[in-house]
């Protein structure tokens, strides 16, 4: 099913670049401009052309790298919402809304919880759109 709200610029961040395109795709076939990259360096550049409204950070980078990534980009970004894929036990099954000031970095748990990702998107894409 294809989203109806405001197109989303995303880029998502994986160092498997299988696993970034893969994501790309499923984003893609649900009406997002979707972006992906496999290294942070690589992010950073993207994100100072394109601009995105969400990165999303998938977690062969690791805990360490993707929240030093996520702080990079929102300093630089900082309308930027950053989502992690997670394997380190941070997941958030259902993570709270896009602007809930105590989760800075909602991370959804391995493996990838597409539909909860959709969801939040969506949510957010409708908040952008009420601005």
């Amino acid at each position: 099913m294809k989203r109806t709200s405001r197109l989303l610029r995303i880029l998502v961040v994986d160092d498997a670049q299988v696993m970034a395109h893969a994501l790309t795709v499923i984003l893609a076939e649900h009406g997002y401009n979707a972006t992906p990259t496999s290294s942070e360096e690589e992010a950073l550049v993207l994100c100072r052309r394109k601009r995105p409204d969400v990165v999303i950070i998938g977690a062969t980078l690791g805990t360490t790298v993707s929240s030093q990534l996520a702080i990079q980009i929102v300093t630089r970004l900082p309308k930027c919402k950053v989502l992690r894929i997670s394997d380190d036990g941070l997941s958030l099954t259902h993570p709270r809304t896009p602007d809930s000031a105590d989760d800075d970095f909602p991370a959804f748990a391995i493996p990838i919880d597409s539909r909860g990702i959709l969801d939040y998107l969506e949510t957010l894409s409708s908040q952008i759109q009420k601005r």
